[in-house]
Protein backbone atom coordinates (compact mmCIF):
# COMPACT_ATOMS: atom_id res chain seq x y z
CA UNK A 1 0.00 0.00 0.00
CA UNK A 2 1.05 3.55 -0.90
CA UNK A 3 1.84 5.78 1.71
CA UNK A 4 0.31 9.56 2.37
CA UNK A 5 2.63 12.53 2.42
CA UNK A 6 1.53 15.47 4.96
CA UNK A 7 3.39 19.13 4.23
CA UNK A 8 3.11 22.06 5.69
CA UNK A 9 2.49 25.41 2.96
CA UNK A 10 0.42 26.84 6.22
CA UNK A 11 0.34 30.41 6.97
CA UNK A 12 -0.14 29.82 10.98
CA UNK A 13 1.38 27.22 11.75
CA UNK A 14 -1.03 24.68 11.46
CA UNK A 15 -0.59 21.18 12.28
CA UNK A 16 -2.17 18.64 9.56
CA UNK A 17 -2.87 14.97 11.98
CA UNK A 18 -4.15 12.72 9.36
CA UNK A 19 -5.25 8.94 9.73
CA UNK A 20 -5.08 6.34 7.08
CA UNK A 21 -8.69 4.46 7.74
CA UNK A 22 -8.13 1.04 4.77
CA UNK A 23 -10.50 -0.67 7.13
CA UNK A 24 -12.86 2.24 9.19
CA UNK A 25 -15.47 2.56 5.70
CA UNK A 26 -18.27 4.85 5.56
CA UNK A 27 -21.53 3.02 4.34
CA UNK A 28 -21.32 2.13 0.40
CA UNK A 29 -17.88 2.33 0.53
CA UNK A 30 -15.86 0.23 -1.74
CA UNK A 31 -14.14 -2.49 -0.36
CA UNK A 32 -11.33 -2.12 -2.89
CA UNK A 33 -10.48 1.25 -1.81
CA UNK A 34 -9.11 3.24 1.65
CA UNK A 35 -9.40 6.22 3.09
CA UNK A 36 -7.72 9.15 4.68
CA UNK A 37 -9.13 11.47 7.40
CA UNK A 38 -7.77 13.81 10.38
CA UNK A 39 -7.83 17.53 11.75
CA UNK A 40 -6.40 20.33 11.06
CA UNK A 41 -4.64 22.31 13.92
CA UNK A 42 -3.07 25.68 14.61
CA UNK A 43 0.40 25.71 16.85
CA UNK A 44 -1.56 25.47 20.28
CA UNK A 45 -3.23 22.26 19.09
CA UNK A 46 -6.71 24.04 18.55
CA UNK A 47 -9.27 22.64 15.29
CA UNK A 48 -8.93 25.17 12.86
CA UNK A 49 -12.17 26.07 10.83
CA UNK A 50 -12.04 27.29 7.13
CA UNK A 51 -9.12 25.47 5.97
CA UNK A 52 -8.48 24.66 3.14
CA UNK A 53 -6.91 20.33 2.52
CA UNK A 54 -5.79 19.86 -0.38
CA UNK A 55 -5.35 15.79 -1.49
CA UNK A 56 -3.50 15.55 -4.89
CA UNK A 57 -2.30 12.41 -6.26
CA UNK A 58 1.29 12.08 -7.35
CA UNK A 59 0.84 10.45 -10.05
CA UNK A 60 -2.25 11.94 -11.76
CA UNK A 61 -1.70 14.98 -10.50
CA UNK A 62 -5.23 15.51 -9.67
CA UNK A 63 -6.18 17.45 -6.59
CA UNK A 64 -9.16 16.90 -4.36
CA UNK A 65 -10.19 19.48 -1.82
CA UNK A 66 -11.73 19.54 1.82
CA UNK A 67 -12.67 22.14 3.45
CA UNK A 68 -12.61 22.39 7.47
CA UNK A 69 -15.49 22.98 9.49
CA UNK A 70 -15.65 24.17 13.06
CA UNK A 71 -14.00 20.77 14.52
CA UNK A 72 -11.21 20.81 12.15
CA UNK A 73 -11.75 17.63 10.39
CA UNK A 74 -11.39 16.40 6.69
CA UNK A 75 -12.07 13.16 5.18
CA UNK A 76 -11.19 12.32 1.89
CA UNK A 77 -12.72 8.67 0.67
CA UNK A 78 -12.77 6.09 -2.66
CA UNK A 79 -8.89 6.46 -2.75
CA UNK A 80 -6.68 3.98 -4.58
CA UNK A 81 -4.57 1.37 -2.31
CA UNK A 82 -1.98 1.78 -4.95
CA UNK A 83 -1.61 5.21 -5.42
CA UNK A 84 0.91 7.66 -3.94
CA UNK A 85 -0.74 10.86 -2.41
CA UNK A 86 -0.05 13.90 -0.72
CA UNK A 87 -1.79 16.25 1.61
CA UNK A 88 -1.13 19.75 2.77
CA UNK A 89 -3.45 22.93 3.93
CA UNK A 90 -3.85 26.26 3.61
CA UNK A 91 -5.37 28.78 5.55
CA UNK A 92 -4.70 32.77 5.21
CA UNK A 93 -4.99 35.01 8.26
CA UNK A 94 -4.63 38.57 9.30
CA UNK A 95 -1.23 39.22 10.46
CA UNK A 96 0.16 36.09 8.56
CA UNK A 97 1.92 35.71 5.44
CA UNK A 98 0.42 34.03 2.66
CA UNK A 99 2.17 32.00 -0.42
CA UNK A 100 2.12 32.76 -3.94
CA UNK A 101 -1.50 31.41 -5.06
CA UNK A 102 -3.46 32.00 -8.59
CA UNK A 103 -6.14 32.96 -10.09
CA UNK A 104 -8.08 33.05 -13.44
CA UNK A 105 -8.23 36.02 -16.08
CA UNK A 106 -11.56 35.90 -18.21
CA UNK A 107 -10.02 33.95 -20.67
CA UNK A 108 -9.34 31.15 -18.51
CA UNK A 109 -5.44 31.85 -18.20
CA UNK A 110 -3.95 31.12 -14.19
CA UNK A 111 -2.02 34.13 -13.22
CA UNK A 112 -0.06 34.24 -9.92
CA UNK A 113 -0.20 36.30 -7.22
CA UNK A 114 3.54 36.99 -8.26
CA UNK A 115 3.14 38.53 -11.00
CA UNK A 116 0.22 40.67 -9.56
CA UNK A 117 1.35 41.71 -6.49
CA UNK A 118 2.86 45.46 -5.54
CA UNK A 119 4.74 46.74 -2.52
CA UNK A 120 1.09 46.73 -1.02
CA UNK A 121 -1.43 44.31 -2.81
CA UNK A 122 -5.12 44.47 -1.74
CA UNK A 123 -7.52 41.89 -2.82
CA UNK A 124 -11.24 42.48 -2.85
CA UNK A 125 -14.17 39.60 -4.18
CA UNK A 126 -16.69 41.53 -5.81
CA UNK A 127 -19.84 40.21 -7.92
CA UNK A 128 -22.13 40.62 -10.48
CA UNK A 129 -25.22 40.59 -8.98
CA UNK A 130 -24.80 41.34 -5.57
CA UNK A 131 -26.34 44.88 -5.04
CA UNK A 132 -24.31 45.85 -2.48
CA UNK A 133 -21.05 44.83 -4.07
CA UNK A 134 -22.57 46.99 -7.65
CA UNK A 135 -23.42 49.77 -4.83
CA UNK A 136 -19.48 49.79 -4.49
CA UNK A 137 -18.67 49.72 -7.95
CA UNK A 138 -17.43 53.46 -8.05
CA UNK A 139 -15.63 53.49 -5.01
CA UNK A 140 -13.82 50.83 -6.35
CA UNK A 141 -12.98 52.51 -9.04
CA UNK A 142 -11.89 55.75 -6.78
CA UNK A 143 -9.77 53.42 -4.63
CA UNK A 144 -8.10 52.26 -8.07
CA UNK A 145 -7.50 56.13 -9.48
CA UNK A 146 -6.35 57.06 -5.90
CA UNK A 147 -3.84 54.57 -5.16
CA UNK A 148 -2.44 52.99 -8.11
CA UNK A 149 -0.12 56.08 -8.90
CA UNK A 150 1.22 55.09 -5.54
CA UNK A 151 2.08 51.72 -6.52
CA UNK A 152 -0.75 50.09 -4.72
CA UNK A 153 -1.59 46.93 -6.74
CA UNK A 154 -5.14 45.68 -6.93
CA UNK A 155 -6.53 42.30 -7.63
CA UNK A 156 -10.39 42.38 -7.91
CA UNK A 157 -11.82 38.32 -7.73
CA UNK A 158 -15.07 37.02 -8.46
CA UNK A 159 -15.44 33.49 -6.29
CA UNK A 160 -19.16 33.30 -6.89
CA UNK A 161 -19.98 29.69 -9.14
CA UNK A 162 -22.91 31.31 -10.50
CA UNK A 163 -21.51 34.15 -12.25
CA UNK A 164 -19.24 32.86 -15.29
CA UNK A 165 -16.32 34.69 -16.69
CA UNK A 166 -18.73 35.50 -19.96
CA UNK A 167 -20.87 37.47 -17.18
CA UNK A 168 -18.19 38.72 -15.77
CA UNK A 169 -16.55 40.38 -18.51
CA UNK A 170 -19.89 42.16 -19.67
CA UNK A 171 -20.64 43.07 -16.42
CA UNK A 172 -17.03 44.84 -16.02
CA UNK A 173 -17.61 46.55 -19.74
CA UNK A 174 -20.69 47.75 -18.25
CA UNK A 175 -19.92 49.56 -14.91
CA UNK A 176 -16.78 50.70 -16.38
CA UNK A 177 -14.67 48.84 -14.70
CA UNK A 178 -10.97 50.53 -15.19
CA UNK A 179 -9.35 47.39 -13.51
CA UNK A 180 -9.33 43.64 -14.50
CA UNK A 181 -11.43 41.23 -12.57
CA UNK A 182 -9.91 37.57 -12.16
CA UNK A 183 -12.27 34.29 -11.57
CA UNK A 184 -11.87 31.85 -8.21
CA UNK A 185 -12.21 28.20 -9.71
CA UNK A 186 -13.83 26.24 -7.34
CA UNK A 187 -13.81 29.60 -4.53
CA UNK A 188 -10.00 27.82 -3.46
CA UNK A 189 -8.81 31.43 -3.23
CA UNK A 190 -12.17 32.83 -1.07
CA UNK A 191 -11.60 29.31 1.07
CA UNK A 192 -8.08 30.10 2.01
CA UNK A 193 -8.97 33.72 2.72
CA UNK A 194 -12.20 32.86 4.64
CA UNK A 195 -13.77 35.48 2.31
CA UNK A 196 -17.66 35.24 3.30
CA UNK A 197 -19.31 38.13 0.90
CA UNK A 198 -18.95 40.59 -1.23
CA UNK A 199 -17.14 43.18 -0.97
CA UNK A 200 -14.99 42.37 1.45
CA UNK A 201 -11.11 43.45 1.13
CA UNK A 202 -7.41 42.25 2.09
CA UNK A 203 -4.46 44.17 2.33
CA UNK A 204 -0.99 42.57 1.79
CA UNK A 205 1.89 44.19 2.67
CA UNK A 206 5.38 44.35 0.60
CA UNK A 207 6.43 40.97 2.69
CA UNK A 208 3.44 39.50 2.07
CA UNK A 209 1.76 39.77 5.21
CA UNK A 210 -1.86 40.49 5.39
CA UNK A 211 -2.25 43.62 7.41
CA UNK A 212 -6.18 44.37 6.95
CA UNK A 213 -9.13 42.30 6.26
CA UNK A 214 -12.75 43.61 5.94
CA UNK A 215 -15.02 46.18 4.57
CA UNK A 216 -14.16 48.95 2.02
CA UNK A 217 -15.85 51.32 4.30
CA UNK A 218 -18.75 51.13 7.11
CA UNK A 219 -22.01 52.10 5.10
CA UNK A 220 -23.36 51.54 1.70
CA UNK A 221 -24.86 55.18 2.14
CA UNK A 222 -21.98 57.39 1.26
CA UNK A 223 -23.53 60.15 3.44
CA UNK A 224 -23.31 57.58 6.87
CA UNK A 225 -19.76 56.74 6.50
CA UNK A 226 -17.72 57.08 9.34
CA UNK A 227 -14.75 54.71 8.39
CA UNK A 228 -12.90 54.13 5.52
CA UNK A 229 -11.05 51.61 7.27
CA UNK A 230 -9.40 50.09 3.65
CA UNK A 231 -8.24 53.38 2.96
CA UNK A 232 -6.97 54.15 6.47
CA UNK A 233 -4.99 50.63 6.19
CA UNK A 234 -3.30 52.16 3.00
CA UNK A 235 -2.70 55.52 3.69
CA UNK A 236 -0.89 53.87 7.26
CA UNK A 237 1.10 51.28 4.97
CA UNK A 238 2.16 54.11 2.33
CA UNK A 239 3.40 56.41 5.52
CA UNK A 240 5.22 53.74 7.00
CA UNK A 241 3.35 53.56 10.32
CA UNK A 242 1.05 50.31 11.69
CA UNK A 243 -2.37 49.81 10.58
CA UNK A 244 -4.41 50.88 13.60
CA UNK A 245 -7.78 49.34 12.39
CA UNK A 246 -6.53 46.10 11.36
CA UNK A 247 -10.15 44.50 11.01
CA UNK A 248 -13.64 45.47 10.07
CA UNK A 249 -17.38 43.87 9.54
CA UNK A 250 -17.38 42.91 5.94
CA UNK A 251 -21.48 43.19 4.91
CA UNK A 252 -22.71 42.09 1.74
CA UNK A 253 -23.90 39.34 -0.28
CA UNK A 254 -22.85 35.93 0.41
CA UNK A 255 -19.99 34.32 -1.74
CA UNK A 256 -21.91 31.53 -3.93
CA UNK A 257 -19.49 28.49 -2.97
CA UNK A 258 -19.70 25.23 -5.09
CA UNK A 259 -20.40 21.86 -3.02
CA UNK A 260 -17.67 20.91 -0.85
CA UNK A 261 -16.07 17.43 -2.32
CA UNK A 262 -15.37 14.72 0.10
Amino acid sequence: MKLFTAFATFLTALALVCCLAAQDKRPNEDANTRSVQGVVTDASGNPVANATVQLKDTKQLQIRSFRTGTDGNYHFAGLGTNTEYELKAEYFKLGSKIIDFSVQDLDGKSVSFAALRGPITVVTFVSVQCPVSNGYNQRMIALYKDYTPKDVKFIFVNANRTEPASEVRNHAKTVGFVFPVYKDAGNVLADRFDAQVTPESYVIDSAGIIRYHGSIDDSQNEARIRTRGLRLALDALLAGKPVEITETKAFGCTIKRGRRTT
